[in-house]
């Protein structure tokens, strides 16, 4: 049940974030269910190649690179996502990275809730 909860929350909060953030259209529920999907799963795997190469310098920012490494491999999966998913729209990489920003915060405020 924790699994269907937790992709529901993905899914509203895609769907909040291209409301709240300028540059990003999803416009239908699919879109948005296969973006959250693919943006978990194609980020998280960016995010572990990244790390590998860039353990020496996340050491010395003592972690606070893993940050930035998150947000920039989703909003590259997402920027990708662009010309391949019909109904999702992003304009600009700067839109990606935002998105990627408010979609964290709102699953985060929504994992709270529920």
């Amino acid at each position: 049940m924790g699994m269907i909860w937790s992709c529901i929350i993905s899914i509203v909060a895609a769907l909040v974030a291209s409301r709240l953030v300028s540059g990003i259209q999803i416009k239908t529920i699919t879109a948005a269910a296969v973006v959250s999907l693919v943006v978990a799963v194609g980020g998280y795997v960016l995010q572990k190649a990244l790390m590998m190469f860039l353990f020496p310098f996340n050491w010395l920012t003592l972690g606070l690179l893993s940050l930035v490494i998150g947000v920039v491999a989703k909003a590259v999966v997402v920027k990708l996502m662009d010309k391949r998913v019909n109904g999702f729209e992003v304009d600009g990489f700067g839109s990606a990275v935002m998105y990627c920003i408010v979609v964290s915060v709102v699953q985060l405020m929504l994992g709270w809730i529920f």
